[in-house]
């Protein structure tokens, strides 16, 4: 690998171990063996980057399990899941964050249907659930219409303003008392802004839509609330509840104690859809 890195310029290795490593034995010594070989990939990432500086590296988290704390001294990326269905990756995105900065992770726009579940899902939920991460698209875009196109165009133009400090933020998630729901964020280290994601995952059992906490903000400090995207259309994703007074490019003012302890309500969005918000202090 080490010859082959430095004839060809190669600058981007994906580590993509399939095999499954479930005999704890080796064959050839019969004593324990998948410590050796996690400290031997180790060993590996970390020969090829010192003898080639500017050299990156993603561990796949198939096969041997290749995601865990001491990967992410070694490795620039981990992809977190050969599942790309956004409704699946909604919890796995969200428990992976609790130990892995996302910056970190691959976190892709896929197509629909998804290839690993064969569910359908709306273009904005699955460029939605990449948005706080390594974000990617895995996606053939050459046969997908121009308005889809422009769409996505949009979206990623929209990511491209904010990785910079998503790769710096405190990544929060707010607790819930209805298990249809997640609102997570992303927060400045100075907790000058935040941008949240509401995602509606199955239909809720009240209605409209309970309040949702908003976790990290200044409690002495006032926020204008108010959606990433003005002009989002929320005819198709919600079901039918009255246009939200802060849903507009004004927003509406609330001190962050208030938002953390009371929250605000979000749309009433149909299953499987998603919306972002932002929070910015006065």
């Amino acid at each position: 690998m080490d010859q082959l890195v430095g004839e060809l310029g190669i600058d981007y290795i994906k580590w993509d171990h399939n095999k499954l490593v479930t005999e704890p034995g080796s064959r050839r010594s019969g004593r324990p063996a998948v410590h050796a070989q996690t400290i031997a990939v180790y060993e590996i990432f970390k020969g090829l980057k010192t003898a080639h500086p500017g050299l990156e590296i993603e561990s796949c988290s198939s096969g041997g399990g290749r995601v865990d704390l001491g990967i992410l001294e070694h490795a620039d990326r981990i992809w977190v899941s050969d599942c790309v269905d956004p409704v699946e990756r909604a919890d796995i995105q969200r428990y992976t964050s609790l130990l892995v900065p996302p910056a970190m992770m691959g976190e892709h726009v896929g197509a629909s249907p998804a290839h690993s579940t064969q569910r359908a899902t709306s273009q904005e939920l699955r460029m939605a659930m990449a948005f706080f991460g390594h974000m990617g698209i895995e996606w053939n875009l050459l046969k997908e219409p121009d308005e889809a196109l422009a769409k996505l165009a949009v979206w990623v133009a929209e990511f491209k303003k904010h990785r910079d400090w998503f790769a710096i933020d405190t990544c929060v998630h707010a607790d819930s008392n209805d298990p249809a729901v997640r609102l997570d964020g992303m927060v400045m280290p100075n907790r000058d802004a935040a941008i949240y994601r509401f995602t509606q995952l199955t239909t809720s059992q009240t209605y409209p839509a309970a309040p949702v906490h908003l976790p990290g903000l200044d409690p002495e400090r006032t926020y204008r609330v108010s959606p990433l995207d003005p002009s989002l259309d929320l005819t198709g994703l919600t079901n039918g509840q009255s246009t939200l007074g802060w849903w507009n490019e004004e927003g509406v003012v609330l001190t962050g104690e208030a938002l953390q302890r009371y929250g605000i309500r979000p749309p009433s969005l149909h299953p499987q859809q998603a919306v972002l918000f932002k929070a910015v202090a006065e």
